[in-house]
C-alpha cells in the first residue's frame, strides 16, 4: 500500500453517523478539519438529537414551529415580539422567535441579545419544553462565553434537585453532551434510573457510548460498543415496529463494533426489510445505506471480500436522506477494504456518494484523487 493509500484509509476510517445539529457544533470546535497532504475530512461524531416528548407542545408542533421560525421575515418578527410582551407565556410564539434569533445570530454583526432573552427565558422556566433540548437553546462556549456560563448555571440548578424530572435531565444532557460528555452521560443515566421506561434517554445513553467506539484515529473499542448496544436493545424492547427504525442503523452498528455478528447480521437484515416496506418516506434512505455497510462489514469478517464489495455499492446507491444529504455518507466499510487493495469498489462508492451528498462533493473528489494516485 502506498503512503498516499495509508493516509486516505486512516481518514477514511473516521467513523460517520447520524449527525443532527451537533454535527455543526462539533465541527466548529475542537474536532475541527483535519489537513494532511491536501486531504480534508471533517469529523462527525454520533450524537443524534432525539425529540422527547414535550409536556407542552407535541413533537410534530414543535418541528413545525421550528420551521415557522426559520421562515420568520423581520416584520414577522416584530409583530411575533409585540405578541409576546402581551402574552409572556405564549410558547409557541416564544419558539418560533428563539429559532429566528438563532439563525439571525449567526451573522457577524447580529445583536445577540434576543436569542439570549429567549433561550433563558426557557431554560429557567421550562427546562422541560422539548426545545430547551435543542441547540436553538445552547450556544458555542467560545463564542458566547457568558451566555454559555448563564445557561449552565441553570441547567446545574435545574438537576441538582433531586426531584429533577427525567425530561429535565434529557434536556441538560444535551446541553452538556457537546463540551461534557461524562456529565451528560450521567445525567441520562439518572433519567433513565427514575424511569427505566424513557425511551429517548437510553438511545442517547447508546450514542454517546457509540460516539466513543471508535477511536479518533481509528481502532474499535469493543467493550464500549456491548455497553452502547445494550442501551439500544433496552430501547428497542420498549418501541414500536415503526418507531425502532429510528434507532436500527445505529443498534446494527453497535452490534458489530461489540463483534456480536449475528445480531449485527439480523439488524442490517432488518433495515433492509425496512427500506422494502417504506419506499416513499426518509427512512428509506438511511435503510439503505447503512443496512448494506452493516452486512458488508460483516461479510468482510468472514472474509467474504467481493460480496463486501456489492454491499458497499449497493450502500452508494441511496436515495439518500435529510441526514445522509448534511452529514454525508459512512466509510468503515470503504476504509477496510481500501486496506485490502479495493481500490476500484471504494472509488465508485464514492463517486456514487455524490448523488446524495452534494455539500460535500469536493471532498469526495479530493479523496478519490488521493486514492487514485
Amino acid at each position: 500500500m502506498t503512503s498516499v493509500e495509508m493516509i486516505a484509509t486512516r481518514y477514511l476510517g473516521s467513523y460517520s453517523c447520524l449527525l443532527r445539529e451537533a454535527t455543526t457544533a462539533l465541527s466548529r470546535k475542537s474536532f475541527g478539519p483535519l489537513r494532511r497532504n491536501g486531504f480534508l475530512f471533517v469529523i462527525w461524531c454520533c450524537s443524534g438529537l432525539a425529540g422527547q416528548a414535550c409536556l407542552a407542545l407535541g413533537a410534530s408542533d414543535v418541528n413545525a414551529l421550528i420551521r415557522e421560525g426559520r421562515a420568520f421575515t423581520p416584520e414577522q418578527a416584530q409583530k411575533a415580539t409585540a405578541e409576546l410582551d402581551r402574552s409572556p407565556d405564549d410558547l409557541s410564539v416564544r419558539t418560533r422567535l428563539l429559532v429566528y434569533h438563532w439563525f439571525k445570530r449567526r451573522g457577524s454583526n447580529y445583536d445577540m441579545s434576543q436569542h439570549r432573552l429567549h433561550a433563558m427565558w426557557i431554560i429557567r422556566n421550562r427546562p422541560d419544553l422539548e426545545i430547551a433540548g435543542y441547540s436553538y437553546a445552547g450556544f458555542y462556549a467560545v463564542k458566547a462565553p457568558d451566555a454559555h456560563a448563564e445557561a449552565k448555571g441553570l441547567w446545574l440548578e435545574h438537576v441538582s434537585k433531586e426531584t429533577a424530572k427525567p425530561v429535565v435531565l434529557h434536556n441538560a444532557a444535551h446541553f452538556f453532551r457537546i463540551f461534557n460528555p461524562v456529565v451528560a452521560s450521567e445525567l441520562l443515566e439518572r433519567a433513565v434510573e427514575s424511569d427505566p421506561t424513557y425511551t429517548h434517554a437510553l438511545e442517547d445513553l447508546g450514542r454517546l457510548h457509540l460516539s466513543k467506539a471508535i477511536g479518533l484515529f481509528g481502532g474499535i473499542k469493543s467493550d464500549i460498543a456491548q455497553v452502547a448496544m445494550s442501551k439500544f436493545e433496552a430501547a428497542f424492547a420498549q418501541l414500536t415496529a415503526t418507531e425502532r427504525l429510528r434507532i436500527l442503523p445505529d443498534l446494527a452498528r453497535a452490534a458489530y463494533l461489540a463483534g456480536d455478528l449475528t445480531k449485527a447480521q439480523r439488524y442490517g437484515e432488518n433495515l433492509l426489510e425496512a427500506a422494502v416496506h417504506r419506499p416513499a418516506t426518509l427512512d428509506h434512505g438511511v435503510a439503505v445505506h447503512h443496512g448494506n455497510l452493516v452486512l458488508g462489514l460483516v461479510a468482510l469478517t468472514k472474509g467474504e471480500v467481493e460480496r463486501a464489495e456489492e454491499y458497499l455499492l449497493k450502500a452508494g446507491k441511496t436515495p439518500g436522506s435529510p441526514e445522509l444529504d448534511y452529514a454525508g455518507p459512512n466509510v468503515l466499510l470503504a476504509q477496510e477494504l481500501l486496506k485490502r487493495g479495493r481500490r476500484k469498489a471504494v472509488i465508485e462508492y464514492l463517486d456514487n456518494c455524490r448523488r446524495f451528498w452534494k455539500r460535500g462533493g469536493g471532498k469526495l473528489r479530493k479523496w478519490i484523487k488521493i486514492i487514485e494516485e
